[in-house]
């Protein structure tokens, strides 16, 4: 009678056992991270996206809105009006005069006016 050599020997287990961990550790080291650059990413394109709707709000109510959420029930604006992180985005009127403002977003931790806040302006599309 022959014996039947089918099954996995202790080493190969060990060796999957092994890259299984190492693999969970370049995870759990790397993807909180990765998440977060991806993440500002999604931020920074939602602050740009409603740059044009303040905009346009300026133009025909000849001021800017008090609160970003004035834009929805006058259509100008449908999206969403919270980050990434459904923390509210901050509206900040920078120069009136010159028709300057800000857009800012808490960032990962969800704090404002530290170094990880995601701000646009609306200054480069004026110049």
């Amino acid at each position: 009678m022959r014996k039947s050599n089918a099954g996995f020997t202790l080493m190969e287990i060990m060796a999957v056992v092994i890259i299984i961990g190492i693999l969970s550790t370049v995870v759990a080291t790397f993807g909180p991270k990765m998440l977060c650059r991806l993440k500002s990413k999604t931020a920074e394109t939602q602050l740009r996206n409603i740059i044009k709707p303040i905009e346009l709000y300026h133009e025909e109510e000849n001021k800017y809105p008090s609160d970003l959420n004035d834009l929805q029930p006058k259509g100008f604006y449908e999206g969403k009006i919270s980050d990434p992180w459904d923390k509210p985005i901050q509206f900040k009127i920078v120069d009136e005069s010159n028709r300057l403002f800000e857009l800012r977003s808490g960032g990962c931790n969800g704090r404002l006016n530290d170094a990880d806040d995601v701000i646009i302006s609306n200054q480069i599309q004026n110049k």
